[in-house]
């Protein structure tokens, strides 16, 4: 019931007015200036706050002056009371701010809706969930009137708190289809309450709770989806930036190989320099030009691990890598001499089969790591092979690397693996290698 309905109501009982009046014209009056401090927290004011005051008390008398003047049953109050809602939910917006109408319009309806559900916890306290409806015919006393006061002001604040919220994230970002299933739950809490109270037919009470039930739903769904795309965006984000990384490492192999290119173009015009220098008498000069050369070719030096360059670049690293960290590492490479796979992905490959070994190894008594490599018809097999600690399910922001490993293998129509077993651990990736064309 609202709050005018419920004045209306112990104004029948006979209660003196000084007592009814004035507690209920304060009531009203104070649900109305909540009502309107909230929606100025979303949306400008067109008046002042004291203007507001002034016009909303001025509309409050006018809106019962026809009962007070013709009765209750009277055809004037009957209009007013038709006229009452509709001109809340649009002389108010339309009068007293300012912005777009649309938005005005809605957030004075949705605000309007937490008088009514603070008024349905009110009545609630009073008359229990099972007499909502009984609440048309029952005569409030002066100290039921003070709870309901207290309790639907409470009510309509916690509603306005959550409207005001909503509508302040939807100025922060754009429309999104997730305010459309709390706008329906709002609303079916509005049609619940209010077929509680008027008793407009069973249908319309169930249309309301289906439209809630499906909203929440919807809602519940979505806040999954949710969950599950931050998820991939953090994956993906990670992923990414272990790609960056891989590139990087990439172009600095391909740099070196390049200095080494042109450290050897020049070997012979440096020995020119340096046979001078010695025929000049100047060896002091030479041996420096000779130190700095076994320098820059040692900067460079790859070990002759397999026929691929991009192969043993990446293990050249991963050797001194494993070196530094006190890792054992032996290795045993079988391969073509021409192989059908992009150097990106070999090197994406080799270096996260190392890196998850090293990962694990270094917290062994005797960390040592086995790399091999081996032809069985057209597939290659790249396999690893560590002592580790019994393996654990990667974290949030880990295991990137065994992921990498199976798009990897999946894009050449082979598969990762891993296996543990007495305190050793194995990793296989399996590629397909197509034919080279003559």
């Amino acid at each position: 019931m609202h709050i005018s309905a419920i004045w209306e109501k112990c104004s029948e009982g006979g209660r003196p007015v000084s007592e009814t009046v004035i507690l209920w014209l304060i009531l009203h009056l104070a649900a109305c200036l909540v009502h309107l401090v909230f929606m100025g927290m979303v949306i400008p004011c067109r008046l002042r706050r004291c203007w507001q005051v002034v016009l909303l008390a001025a509309g409050i008398a006018l809106f019962h002056l026809p009962k007070l003047i013709w009765g209750d049953h009277s055809t004037p109050t009957d209009i007013f009371r038709l006229l009452r809602a509709p001109s809340i939910l649009v002389a108010v917006p339309v009068l007293f701010f300012a912005g777009p109408l649309w938005k005005r319009l809605l957030v004075n309806l949705l605000l309007f809706s937490g008088q009514f559900i603070g008024a349905m916890l009110a009545v609630f306290l009073l008359r229990g969930p099972y007499q909502i409806q009984d609440t048309n015919g029952v005569i409030f006393t002066f100290t039921q009137s003070a709870v309901y006061l207290a309790v639907g002001l409470f009510g309509t604040i916690l509603v306005d708190s959550g409207v005001v919220i909503l509508a302040r994230t939807m100025q922060a970002r754009r429309f999104s289809m997730v305010y459309l299933p709390v706008l329906f739950i709002l609303a079916s809490l509005f049609g619940t309450f209010y077929a509680y109270i008027s008793a407009p037919g069973a249908l319309f009470w169930c249309a309301c709770i289906l439209l809630s039930g499906i909203s929440i739903v919807c809602l519940l769904y979505y806040v999954v989806s949710l969950e599950k795309k931050a998820e991939l965006e953090e994956e993906l984000q990670n992923i990414h930036y272990t790609r960056e990384l891989e590139q990087a490492h990439y172009r600095t192999i391909q740099e070196r190989r390049e200095e080494l290119a042109r450290i050897r173009h020049d070997f012979n015009n440096q020995l020119a320099a340096v046979r001078l220098l010695i025929q000049s008498g100047d060896e002091k000069d030479a041996g420096s030009m000779l130190r700095q050369l076994g320098d820059d070719i040692a900067a460079t030096r790859e070990e002759p691990y397999c026929s691929v360059p991009v192969i043993n670049a990446v293990l050249t690293e991963k050797a001194a890598m494993c070196e530094s960290e006190g890792i054992r590492l032996e290795i045993q490479l079988d391969l073509p001499h021409v192989l059908t796979i992009h150097p990106l992905h070999l090197c994406r490959i080799f270096a996260n089969l190392l890196d998850n070994a090293a990962k694990a190894a270094r917290f062994t008594a005797a960390p040592a790591i086995t790399l091999s490599s081996a032809m069985a018809g057209d597939y290659l097999f790249i396999k690893t092979i560590n002592p580790s600690l019994p393996p654990v399910k990667p974290g949030k922001g880990h295991g990137y690397g065994s992921k990498i490993l199976k798009q990897l293998a999946a894009k050449y129509d082979g598969s990762y693996q891993v296996s543990y077993e007495d305190g050793i651990f194995t990793a296989v990736v399996t590629l397909l290698l197509e034919q080279p064309t003559n």
